[in-house]
């Protein structure tokens, strides 16, 4: 009795492999006006930037240089703590022996800083803005203290006869050294021009001096020992945006 169901289906039971057919490529045509396909491809590429020490993007954060002076100030103080904390807790173990993490008491830092760390602070936070803009002119003037001739003539802050000081800050040079004034009125520090830090140093004196206007603001500026390029535009602006802030407010 022949039944599929007892003998299955015929391909099973044919032993020879079918013969392959050879298939010819079909030309894949793409319209131009087809408005499924994307006309425009768009590549987005990922750079990794390394910052090593403080850069001057968290000064943006600040809006009074007070407060920038502060956090800074803060900042040596934990890292002078840390730092004094790890050679005690390796001494004590060196000396007793022992295996486990020694633990000091975490010291609260303190609302109003010492006046060094304070002092410390404001260098920090002028080398900063001054690395960032001046690199090249300050690596080429330490690496050549005995001639400032050095600098390039192409450089922003030539006509200012700069040098570097004691501390890696970039001053204005010049022959003044024999005049009674002080040393920061004769070399006042460098700001760059449009900087953070120039604005906050701008604001801050600007409202000492009661915003009796530029010239009084520009000397206040340059009696402690600042100065910013472009200075007086930056004055103009910012005691404008003040004026315009004070009049909206009104009194009450």
């Amino acid at each position: 009795m022949e039944s599929v169901w007892f003998e299955g289906a015929e391909f099973l039971r044919n032993v020879d492999p079918p013969a392959e057919t050879e298939l010819s490529p079909e030309p894949f045509l793409i319209a131009d006006n087809d408005p499924e396909v994307r006309v425009k491809a768009t590549i987005y590429t990922t750079q990794l930037r390394v910052i090593k020490g403080l850069t001057s993007e968290g000064f943006n954060r600040f809006s009074k240089c007070n407060s920038l002076r502060r956090a800074i100030a803060n900042m040596i103080i934990k890292a002078k703590t840390l730092k004094s904390q790890n050679q005690i807790s390796t001494s004590r173990k060196r000396n007793a022996h022992q295996t486990h993490l020694v633990k000091l008491p975490v010291r609260k830092l303190p609302r109003n800083p010492p006046a060094a760390e304070l002092r410390q602070s404001e260098v920090v936070m002028i080398k900063t803005a001054q690395s960032e803009a001046y690199a090249e002119e300050i690596e080429t003037l330490q690496q050549n203290q005995l001639s400032q001739k050095s600098l390039s003539p192409r450089s922003s802050i030539y006509p200012l006869q700069p040098f570097v000081d004691g501390d890696g800050v970039l001053r204005v040079g010049g022959r003044l050294r024999q005049t009674d004034q002080m040393f920061q009125e004769i070399h006042p520090v460098i700001l760059p021009k449009g900087c953070h830090l120039a604005r906050l140093a701008i604001t801050h004196y600007h409202s000492k001096v009661h915003h009796q206007g530029r010239q009084i603001t520009h000397g206040a500026l340059r009696q402690v020992g600042l100065w910013i390029i472009g200075a007086k535009r930056m004055i103009s602006k910012l005691s404008t945006n003040v004026s315009r802030v004070e009049n909206s407010e009104g009194t009450l």
